[in-house]
């Protein structure tokens, strides 16, 4: 089956299945970066205090650490 692990964590609580019953192959069936989306009715202002945390986010150290934690 083909899962991303947050989604393969949250079907492993639901279900009670154990992990050790399945195992990660090297096939990748999509990459997705992420994103952050808002709606038109959004603030401006919203959208750039948003926008100026990601920026604050990206310049600290710990971006690396969740873009490695997150992305392999």
């Amino acid at each position: 089956m083909a899962s991303s692990d947050e989604n393969f964590r949250g079907l492993l609580q639901a279900t009670g299945l154990d992990a050790s019953d399945f195992r990660r192959t090297p096939v990748e069936a999509g990459l997705s970066p992420g994103y952050i989306a808002f709606s038109l009715d959004t603030p401006e202002a919203e959208v750039q205090r948003w926008q100026r945390a990601l920026e604050r986010l990206r310049a600290s150290p710990q971006w690396q650490q969740l873009y490695q934690r997150f992305h392999e």
